[in-house]
């Protein structure tokens, strides 16, 4: 076979081999180099020569950072840099006009990729995954600092022109005097996000110095974007109030989303959700679980699969009050209503579960059930699950003895109303690890895992038996 000829590559374990031939494949479009270990910056810089690539893999490679000369690859359309170090692309991206896919971060160890000015210059993009979204840095300065940063900004930095529909939305944005623009400099890429106006599917990892300003922004270029191409949106606001304060508000909601994905805290769903008639799947924060959400969602007509999940590492005292306090509006028990018509999975992942109960009429073509915790409060009325084919339960080999009895007699109920396939599993560290990866949760360690866990669980006793939390 002549190399000159090779269109698709995949190089399997190390890139030594194949550097020293990589100038005899002259027309190689797709380049999958998935894995190697071996990969350095000055081997990356070879490939960047390959300039009829179309498609190039560096995940789970060593690779820290990006060369600028990656702007030779003209027509490269996919760029898969998922489970790197790569924190940030160089300016020189804004060349890459073809690119439609960019698939960045690691939501395992919560690693995302800073939102650029070069990226939102990509307007051929179709997916962008695994963002960090930049606020105001000058948060926390002093009073002296901040009227310096912003002199020196007026003298040196171009102006980049508000999104007309942020400035119609808000009208609260800071604007230099007869020009319309966003005067910070960290949120220009946020402002300039509403040129991807070709984007399908949006995956946000983690929202950082965000502000009341940032909130409305942030919303705001939400909200344009929803209204051309987007598709999927996932967002994981990482505490930071964005889904509380400003997402529940909007005016103008993402209707024509097919997948939606809301982590963080969240108290309770936007009344919006309940319009969103074209949505399949969807994801939220545990915190949002309450018998009126459910009422929100039961009406849903081409909902599929619903998840609720929960971050281990955010799990404190707080978060867990709201899940009391909403188990309480219902005398203490979440109950299902009647509805969801379509749905045939149930997903929860979180270190507590409270009290479900199924009412009848509830999920009526419900295929699958997967529950992923270290304490559970009790599951009801699975005898009204008609269609129920099976349960999946996974307790934390770090649960307490109460929490695996609950997990048995679950079992041999579900047997009694002849649903014998039920898997009940005591999960070890590896089957941790991945659903925490697959929920967009993970602590660093096994022990920070272990000792998230016995304040959650102390925390969840103290408010079971008082309604109060003390400090644990």
């Amino acid at each position: 076979m002549k190399l000159s000829h090779v269109r698709s590559l995949t190089v399997v374990g190390g890139f030594k081999a194949f550097h020293s031939i990589v100038d005899k494949f002259q027309i190689l479009q797709v380049l999958d180099l998935e894995g190697c270990k071996d990969l350095s910056g000055n081997q990356l810089k070879k490939v960047c020569n390959m300039h009829p690539l179309k498609y190039l893999s560096l995940r789970r490679t060593d690779i820290e950072e990006i060369p600028s000369k990656i702007a030779r690859l003209e027509f490269l359309e996919v760029l898969d840099i998922r489970e790197t170090k790569v924190r940030k692309l160089p300016a020189s991206v804004e060349s890459l006009q073809r690119m439609t896919h960019l698939l960045a971060g690691d939501k395992s160890k919560r690693i995302a990729l800073k939102l650029t000015l070069g990226i939102t210059k990509m307007t051929a993009l179709q997916t962008l995954s695994g963002v960090e979204i930049c606020g105001s840095s000058a948060r926390g300065i002093t009073a002296e600092e901040k009227v310096k940063k912003q002199e020196a900004e007026k003298k040196k930095e171009e102006d980049i022109p508000l999104p007309t529909s942020v400035v119609g939305a808000t009208g609260a944005h800071e604007q230099r005097k007869g020009s319309g623009t966003v005067k910070n400099k960290e949120q220009r890429p946020v402002a300039a996000l509403e040129n991807l106006t070709s984007l399908k599917k949006f995956t946000i990892y983690r929202l950082k110095n965000f502000t009341k300003h940032s909130n409305l922004l942030l919303l705001s270029v939400i909200e344009h974007l929803s209204s051309c191409s987007l598709k999927f949106l996932e967002i994981d606001d990482d505490f930071s109030g964005f889904l509380d304060s400003s997402l529940k508000s909007s005016q103008a909601p993402p209707e024509h989303l097919q997948t939606l994905g809301l982590s963080g805290k969240l108290s309770q769903v936007p009344n919006w959700i309940g319009s969103l008639h074209n949505l399949e799947k969807l994801t939220l924060s545990l915190t949002s679980l309450s018998t009126e959400t459910l009422n929100v969602l039961a009406g849903l007509p081409e909902l599929f699969s619903l998840i609720f999940s929960l971050d281990a590492a955010k799990g404190n005292q707080s978060v867990l009050k709201i899940l009391h306090d909403n188990a309480l509006k219902t005398e203490g028990t979440i109950f299902v209503p009647p509805g969801f018509k379509k749905l045939k999975m149930l997903l929860f992942v979180a270190p507590v579960l409270p009290p479900l109960s199924f009412l009848e009429g509830a999920m009526p073509e419900l295929q699958r059930i997967e529950l992923r915790f270290r304490m559970i409060e009790g599951l009801y009325g699975l005898e009204n699950l008609e269609r129920l084919q099976q349960v999946f339960l996974s307790v934390s080999s770090q649960a307490p003895n109460d929490a695996k009895a609950k997990a048995s007699q679950i079992k041999i109920d579900l047997f009694i109303n002849g649903i014998q396939d039920c898997d009940v599993q005591a999960a070890d560290q590896e089957t941790e690890n991945l659903t925490e990866a697959q929920s967009g949760t993970g602590a660093e360690t096994k022990d920070d895992v272990q000792a998230v866990d016995e304040k959650l669980v102390k925390a969840a006793t103290q408010i079971q038996s008082t309604g109060e939390i003390e400090e644990v």
